[in-house]
């Protein structure tokens, strides 16, 4: 029995935290969801709404990147599922399926194809109106999300994107006008979706270009914009429009659980902790703890930085007056979950860049995949359902109980879309 036990841990040679069934890991609650439970669907303008150049709608960089072909399979979203012109149908179906809730986002160039609001695009606004009376007539609620990896491309060609924090203000506008257009129907907002993936893997060339050739440091200017800015729209929502919309706002981020390679080894189990910090906490931590980045996050990037043989840390500080911006604004956390990691602490000396894509070099952790977990059509996806319950343990335990309640927020709803993929 003990053997049994023993070979059940062992992996492919690796101590594994993960034998074939855990009870407490893989067992169901009993019971039923609660009420109010949201369940829906999600989707993003540039993935469904096709129309790239109509109505008025101004180029983004999701457009302009994969009209060169950068896809995969050379795939673009000009035409995709044609929801601008089909959205009816589409909805029609959402109905047939029996949703409550559609999380859908605005395509900030379909709005203010210059992305700013002197270019305000009627026609671009009338199909969102549309769209959300159409939902609310079929009885399913609207939750919209205010950017999707679309920037305007002029911004891009005039600031530089990201890197320029002259987007704090621009953003801001762009959300207070879908605030005062759509917040009459629409109580549940996210401003930002999955940042992390915008800014890293456009930094990697897989998704539209955020950064240019500023390398690191660009990434991190670029974080810290896109903070600024979610909190700058909640602060605009929470003191010209709560009042009377009563609605909420947060922002939805990717997530990816890093397991210790060798839970029974002490610098494995730390360095996943510090993949969560990274991976996570770079954005969680300054809009719910203290209105800054993770400690470790700082200590180490700034080890990093000083071994590149640079004068400052590639993480750019928060004055005072920015975290108490950023602290407290937000009154939900989405996730976004789609897979995991085994995390390791690399080994002294290793200076290799990271292999895998999710991987983080500033981390000082190796990151790979486990060969024994089935892959998704996407070869990075390892399909691990448990992987969801871990971030909801570590989500409830550390940002419900030790964030949420010195917040000044009005709720702790934590809204989760969660991307699990089913393996037969």
């Amino acid at each position: 029995m003990e053997a049994a036990k023993e070979q059940d841990e062992i992996q492919n040679g690796v101590p594994c935290a993960f034998p074939p069934f855990d009870p407490d890991r893989d067992g169901f609650e009993p019971g039923t969801f609660p009420p109010g439970f949201m369940w829906g669907v999600a989707s993003s303008a540039y993935q469904i709404e096709g129309g790239w150049n109509a109505g008025g709608k101004g180029p983004s960089i999701m457009d302009v990147h994969f009209q060169k072909g950068s896809a995969w399979s050379g795939q673009t979203g000009d035409v995709t599922c044609d929801s601008y012109n089909r959205y009816r149908e589409d909805v029609r179906i959402l109905s047939e399926l029996g949703v409550s809730h559609y999380r859908f986002s605005i395509s900030w160039s379909r709005v203010f194809p210059d992305g700013t609001r002197d270019s305000l695009n009627p026609e671009g606004v009338r199909y969102y109106n549309n769209l959300i009376d159409e939902l609310r007539a079929r009885g399913i609620v609207p939750f919209v999300t205010l950017y999707h990896w679309d920037l305007p491309q002029a911004l891009m060609d005039k600031h530089r994107g990201w890197l320029n924090e002259t987007l704090v203000e621009l953003f801001n506008d762009y959300a207070r006008f879908c605030f005062s257009e759509f917040g009459d129907r629409v109580k549940h907002w996210a401003t930002f979706n999955e940042p992390w993936s915008e800014i890293v893997m456009g930094s990697k060339g897989i998704l539209a270009e955020t950064v240019g050739k500023e390398g690191k440091r660009g990434v991190y200017a670029a974080v810290r914009t896109v903070l600024k800015a979610h909190a700058t729209a909640w602060h605009t929502y929470d003191k010209e429009f709560r009042e009377k919309q009563r609605g909420k706002v947060g922002l939805a981020l990717s997530c990816t659980w890093g397991e210790p390679k060798d839970p029974r080894n002490a610098d494995d189990v730390t360095a996943a902790e510090r993949f969560f910090d990274f991976n996570v906490g770079w954005f969680a931590h300054p809009l719910f703890v203290n209105g800054d980045y993770p400690d470790v996050m700082k200590e180490y990037v700034m080890k990093r930085s000083m071994a590149d043989g640079l004068a400052t840390s590639c993480l750019p500080e928060f004055s005072s007056e920015e975290k108490a911006l950023l602290k407290g604004s937000a009154d939900f956390l989405g996730v976004n979950y789609y897979t995991a990691r085994l995390v390791s602490a690399r080994a002294e000396g290793d200076d290799s860049k990271p292999a895998d894509m999710l991987g983080e070099d500033d981390a000082d952790v190796h990151v790979e995949m486990n060969p024994d977990w089935p892959v998704a059509g996407l070869p990075f996806i390892s399909i691990v359902p448990w992987g969801l319950r871990k971030v909801h343990a570590v989500k409830k335990t550390f940002y419900l109980f030790s964030l949420y309640q010195p917040s000044p927020c009005s709720s702790r709803l934590f809204f989760f879309v969660n991307t699990i993929f089913i393996h037969f």
